[in-house]
């Protein structure tokens, strides 16, 4: 695949998150950006403000809170998040850890 090929398949990818008629976006926050971290939230922010200013809602997850996010991606973006998206806080129990401890019991 020619550098133009992978060009090509991200602007299509990234039109589809951006006109997709729902968007899920699962534990933001934690994504490892690398060297190309910049441009990795420069498409965050684009497929964001498109869908902010078409009214398309994204439904997202987060192990962090408003103000850790905030830190992360700017006042900005988080405003456009949560106007498309308001915030439903889930309280509950690491089922990952549940889970361990169960198996650790057993061995």
């Amino acid at each position: 695949m020619s550098a133009t090929d992978g060009h090509r398949e991200l602007d299509s990818l990234i039109t589809l998150w951006k006109e997709a008629r729902q968007l899920y976006l699962d534990d933001i926050g934690q994504e490892r950006f690398g060297s190309e971290k910049d441009y990795a939230q420069g498409v965050f922010a684009e497929v964001l403000d498109y869908r902010y200013r078409n009214q398309l809602p994204i439904f997202w997850t987060s192990n962090l809170d408003e103000s850790q996010l905030t830190t992360r991606y700017g006042a900005r973006l988080m405003s456009r998040l949560l106007t498309v998206s308001p915030v439903n806080k889930v309280r509950s129990q690491d089922l990952r850890l549940v889970g361990l401890k169960a198996r650790m019991k057993t061995t």
